[in-house]
């Protein structure tokens, strides 16, 4: 082989080689490979030590960087690096993860179940049906707290227990319509946290009044 055939071989495997160790360059010294994201919208990209902007898995070069952590483009609270769900609605609630959740559900005890009873009514059902769609319908993996709440009526004990009782019925209906119920934390607060203050007698205008202190509180996270 002559002496200009190996030069121009020699040269022809240099250069496929120097453009692996480029890219290598580009990828090896990121500062963080997480953090950026290049001019092309939701490409992962990184910045070098050169203060290089480099594009995703292609390994070509990029116009511009930017810092996901100090974006966040569908306004909902949770930055770019962190948004699992980047193309939420305005306004709506989010977890962590930046996905919809449900707005937090007050339901009345006496829509939910019979007077003094944990058993669900039909009405009661059909509330419950209207949250499970309302969870299903939105990409989060939410989870659902599941508060029962009494009026002041009846003993402490009693209460507890009741409130105890309305609040796993709630869970377990929600978790016979598809909910997981890994995702459910249900508990009975009894007489606590009155939303309504009352007259301490019971009469007939007192039970009224009272009726807000007996409700189920759903509350996602």
């Amino acid at each position: 082989m002559s002496k200009e055939k190996r030069t121009l071989s020699i040269l022809g495997l240099a250069a496929p080689v120097a453009m692996t160790m480029a890219l290598m360059s580009g990828a090896a010294n990121a500062d963080d490979p997480q953090k950026w994201w290049t001019d092309t919208p939701q490409t992962q990209g990184w910045v070098n030590s050169a203060g290089e902007c480099w594009a995703g898995e292609d390994g070509t070069q990029a116009k511009n960087c930017y810092d996901c952590a100090k974006m966040d483009s569908d306004g909902d609270g949770v930055n770019d690096c962190n948004d699992k769900c980047p193309d939420t609605k305005k306004g709506v609630k989010v977890n962590k993860d930046g996905c919809e959740i449900i707005a937090d559900v007050t339901l009345s005890a006496e829509v939910l179940f019979g007077f003094n009873k944990a058993d669900l009514t039909p009405a009661g059902k059909a509330a419950l049906d209207d949250v499970a769609a309302r969870v299903k319908a939105t990409p989060g993996d939410e989870m659902l707290t599941i508060d029962g709440y009494t009026d002041p009526f009846g003993s402490d004990s009693y209460n507890l227990g009741l409130s105890n009782r309305r609040a796993a019925a709630v869970s377990n209906y929600l978790a016979s319509k598809g909910i997981s119920a890994g995702n459910l934390k249900a508990a009975g607060r009894g007489e606590t946290n009155l939303v309504a203050q009352c007259s301490p007698k019971k009469s007939a205008e007192s039970i009224t009044c009272n009726a807000p202190n007996r409700r189920v509180e759903i509350k996602s996270q």
